[in-house]
């Protein structure tokens, strides 16, 4: 059972079809708390959090341009995204890049933030003292 505030709570019960659109199978459970019975197989992080935060910001941005699936998409794409610090092997970079090619996202992730910059050979020059 994952402890939810009482507004996060409403969401679940009156979002359920869209949070099953986004992966998760969740109910209330009692007066603060969810049972949480499926989440997205992409999660790489707490699933508890991840429900968490896509309660949170489909409360948050209601009434937004954005519809509530994309508002739910958008947290758990990050929730997916492998974090700083994480170690990922030469082939698992190459299989990323291939991935980004292909995909029409406009460079920035969909808080927009950038997804990757360019770094010209001035740039690593002066990083390294060689000018």
């Amino acid at each position: 059972a994952v402890p939810l505030r009482p507004d996060l709570l409403a969401v679940v019960e009156d979002e359920a079809q869209a949070l099953a659109l986004l992966g998760f199978e969740a109910e209330a459970f009692g007066a603060d708390r969810a049972l949480l019975r499926a989440h997205p197989a992409t999660l790489r992080g707490d699933p508890a959090e991840a429900l968490r935060e896509t309660v949170a910001s489909l409360l948050h941005g209601r009434g937004g341009e954005r519809t509530v699936v994309e508002r739910g998409l958008a947290t758990v794409a990050c929730h997916s995204a492998i974090r700083a610090g994480k170690r990922v092997s030469d082939a698992e970079v190459r299989a990323l890049l291939a991935r980004m090619d292909q995909v029409d996202f406009g460079d920035h992730c969909p808080h927009g933030r950038p997804a990757w910059t360019a770094i010209t050979r001035a740039d690593l020059e002066r990083m390294f003292g060689r000018r």
